[in-house]
């Protein structure tokens, strides 16, 4: 979750875990970032789970444009999370 950013603002916590989007379930990061881009800036009420409770968390997605390093500059829906990942370590051979 990133500080300042919409779903800071709307109380999410880093760990909360996003189950719907209004009626709509989520299944994967891919869904959810299409579904809050969808909303073009709409508000959308979230489902979170934290821990052993459930949650309706408000919050409006901001327009901002994406950097693709080229002349186009095409424009995203975020509130500003991103997806939990998993390091793992290594070993070479």
């Amino acid at each position: 979750v990133s500080k300042g950013a919409p779903a800071h603002q709307a109380g999410i916590l880093t760990g909360d875990k996003i189950i719907s989007v209004g009626q709509q379930d989520i299944n994967s990061w891919e869904q959810l970032a299409e579904t809050i881009n969808g909303s073009n800036g709409n508000q959308v009420t979230l489902t979170v789970e934290r821990g052993d409770q459930r949650l309706s968390i408000n919050v409006t997605p901001q327009e901002k444009e994406l950097n693709l390093g080229n002349d186009k500059k095409p424009t995203r829906f975020l509130i500003g999370i991103s997806p939990e990942t998993e390091h793992k370590e290594i070993s070479l051979v």
